[in-house]
């Protein structure tokens, strides 16, 4: 409990920092009922992803796109806000996801997946009810060391491999190896930063403060924010 004497005169504000008002209840709402092996934020996005095993069939798409307010129950929550990435019929969904390419505030990802012991790269649109994938594993050679994207390039991807960086651009499915340096920005070339250490969670919650995801692992409870979706913080 909180107590203090705050100063009040007329028409001038008060100001009190390093408060932090919590309810009394926090109002949540079960977003899965399987323990999640992985969170992968999409910084920069209105949505993320949730992966409850190894397969492609299990990783989810999670969108935040709708306020939710007091007066909805969990029961009013339609299922559409969390649902599989790849739809049924996809060829894809009985392959092993090996990792995931993100670029903050870029609404693509690369996945690379193995399917019958070959591995594969999908790149991946979800801003659509349909996804939009564009298998780009004939252009990728060797296993790249970093792949890099501008946030809103849907064409140009640069891959980093150790002493040399290629150029793909997945439209006209051409490769051109072998950029000189002045073809590369400064900013491609900075080190990757690291990836968003994200426990494994046995229950996650969706909060409605905004699109905060609430996230419980054996010991402990995390919260990640929509704003940037970067690292969660132990609450």
């Amino acid at each position: 409990l909180w107590q203090n004497t705050v100063p009040v005169e007329y028409r001038k504000a008060t100001v009190v920092e390093n408060i932090l008002l919590i309810p009394k209840e926090w109002k949540i709402w079960t977003l899965n009922s399987d323990p999640v092996n992985k969170l992968i934020p999409m910084p920069g996005n209105d949505f993320l992803l949730l992966a409850t095993g190894a397969a492609v069939r299990d990783v989810l798409i999670l969108h935040l796109t709708r306020a939710i307010n007091d007066e909805q129950n969990e029961a009013q929550l339609p299922s559409t806000d969390l649902q599989p990435l790849f739809p049924e019929e996809s060829i894809y969904r009985d392959a092993q996801v090996v990792r995931y390419f993100t670029m903050p505030r870029s609404p693509f990802f690369i996945m690379e997946i193995i399917v019958e012991q070959k591995h594969k790269y999908l790149w991946i649109d979800p801003r659509d009810k349909q996804i939009h994938i564009e298998d780009l594993s004939d252009l990728l050679l060797a296993p790249p060391q970093k792949l890099y994207w501008a946030p809103n390039d849907e064409k140009n991807i640069f891959v980093f491999h150790p002493g040399s960086v290629d150029r793909l651009n997945i439209k006209e499915k051409a490769i051109y190896p072998n950029l000189s340096p002045r073809d590369i920005p400064v900013e491609k070339t900075a080190p990757e930063a690291s990836p968003p250490k994200v426990p494994k969670a046995q229950q996650v919650f969706w909060a409605n403060n905004r699109g905060t995801i609430i996230f419980r692992t054996d010991q402990e409870v995390f919260l990640m924010d929509a704003e940037a979706f970067g690292n969660p913080r132990l609450t």
